[in-house]
Parts: C-alpha cells; structure tokens; sequence
C-alpha cells in the first residue's frame, strides 16, 4: 500500500541542483510575490542556522523522538523580524499511530520536557542575507526555545495569513508544516563535512507533477560553508562547486501537511 511505503521512508532525500533550483525559483515568483505585494513587505526566502546550534539541537532530542516537524511560522509586528515568514522545529513522538508535538492536540503534556518543546533563532533572508562573522547577531550559536502559547500564535498567525492567502490565491490547501523521520535527520546532520558552517532551509514549491503534494509549499535543505565573509550553499547562485561532498547537496523529502497529516 502507498501508506505503507511512506511510513517505512526514513532518509532524506537528495535533489537534482537543477531541480532543487526551480523548486526554490517557483516559491519566489509565486508565494513570495504574492506575500509581498499583499502586505507591502519585502518577506523571507530562506532561513539559516549556525552548525553548532542546529547539531546541539539534533542530537540532544530525547531517545523516544521519532522526527522532527517544521511548522511555517510569521512573526508579529513587535517581533525582531516583524510580520515576517519563518519556521518553528518541534521534535515529535509516536503516540498510537501518529507522529504528535507539543503543537499538536494531545502534545501539550510534552512541554514538561524541555526537549520537547518548540525551538527557532534562525537567521531570516531577507534581511539577514549575508552571514558575516563580523555580524553581531550571528554570534549566537544556540537554537532558542519558544514558549508555548508565542510558537501557537506564530503558527495560526502564519494560518490566518500567508496560508489562507495562498489556499484563496491557488484554489488548494497548502502546507503547513512539514515531517521528517528522525533516522534520515540525524543521518543528514551528522555526516555533513567538518567545514559546515551552518543549516540553510530554502521555502521552495513542488511542481504540478508532484505525485503526492503537487503545488505545495515544502521546504529544501542546504549545508553552507564559509566563502569569504559568507555562508554560501549549492543552492545558492554559482556555487555548484560545494557538492563534491554527498551531504553537500539539496535535500527533501519531508512529509507536507496536508496532505500527509496522519504524520500530526
């Protein structure tokens, strides 16, 4: 059964650069023009996280975690990015048959466990699009954990928004959050070169013919390492070089919600 097979997928997967690209270029002429004209903004593209943080953050999740859900987010007006797109991770647990958080009906027990609860700190692009040592705010080197009833109003303020806007926009019912199994993420954070320098998440969209999702906002993973004063990946315009190493690539692969909501 196809349930079957989606629930036995543990890796992340890699992407053709190619394909990656257009992913990321069809999220651009799309979401983010729509975003920005709708509320006169300039709003995110992509978000990144220093290695350090992101690898602290991974592999001290609790032993019974079994993924990790990236929930699409916007920032309200009085926040350090005001009214700006970006994303909340949440680790999630089995419960019966469903992959639950502590955002998630029947999570809020897990908000005792201060591993279980939900993190962000990244830095948004725009208007953090260069990452420079020199940068006061990319000294912080730690994901920062969020308190339960700020990460629900991000999520149903990014609800209300950005998603009602393009579910009215695309006559669809896109992504709100987005699963990947704890196997395949530990697998892709952990064998990234030791010149890692940090975590780039690209909001990109699936094309029409997209077996599961098609037209869905989903997200791409990039590892960057410092050229220069930056944090470049191969995503990222004439830096295709970087992919000499396996775990230097695109990945994908996460489960969009919806469709893919028995991950919830």
């Amino acid at each position: 059964m196809e349930t079957i097979e989606l629930l036995v997928e543990k890796t992340m997967v890699p992407l053709e650069l190619s394909v990656a690209k257009e992913m990321v270029a069809r999220y651009n002429s799309t979401r983010k023009t729509l975003i920005d004209e709708t509320y006169d903004i300039n709003d995110t593209r992509s978000i990144w996280f220093s290695i350090d943080g992101f690898k602290d953050f991974v592999n001290n999740l609790p032993e019974n975690a079994s993924g990790v859900r990236i929930h699409l987010v916007a920032y309200g007006q009085n926040a350090r990015y005001p009214n700006q797109t970006t994303v909340i991770w949440t680790p999630t647990v089995e419960q019966g048959y469903q992959h639950v958080d502590v955002l998630r009906k029947g999570g809020e027990s897990f908000a005792a466990d201060k591993t279980m609860i939900a993190w962000n700190a990244g830095k948004d692009c725009p208007p953090v699009c260069t990452i420079m040592k020199s940068f006061d705010s990319s000294a912080d080197k730690t994901m920062v954990p969020i308190e339960l009833s700020i990460a629900k109003e991000m999520v149903a303020l990014y609800n209300d928004t950005r998603k009602t806007l393009i579910d009215e926009t695309y006559n669809i019912n896109d992504t709100r959050s987005i699963w990947f199994s704890i196997d395949g993420f530990k697998d892709f954070v952990n064998n990234l070169p030791e010149n890692a320098s940090g975590i780039r998440i690209h909001l990109a969209v699936h094309d029409q013919e997209n077996k599961h999702t098609p037209n869905q906002t989903t997200v791409i993973f990039a590892a960057t390492i410092e050229n220069g004063h930056q944090n470049v990946d191969v995503v990222g315009q004439g830096h295709e070089l970087i992919n000499t190493h396996p775990f230097m690539t695109a990945f994908g692969g996460g489960k969009d919600c919806p469709p893919l909501c028995h991950w919830d």
